[in-house]
């Protein structure tokens, strides 16, 4: 995740959110602070590549997890 979030020059949270996105999820956020707000926002000033959301499917567990 760290990998990927550098080579973007973003967070991790911001991967995840691009990714879950890519993935047609479309994430469900809450914060009190304006400067995670807008982070989370940036999100969807990037695309990641297909190599690396294969890398990132890579993370998911083969099992769907429900809580």
């Amino acid at each position: 995740m760290k990998q990927v979030a550098d080579k973007y020059n973003v967070s991790g949270a911001q991967v995840v959110f691009r990714w879950d996105n890519q993935k047609g999820v479309v994430p469900v956020t809450a914060t009190c602070s304006e400067a995670h707000a807008k982070g989370d926002l940036e999100s969807f000033g990037f695309q990641l590549s297909g190599a690396d959301m294969l890398k990132l499917d890579a993370l998911m567990p083969s099992e769907a997890i429900v809580v």
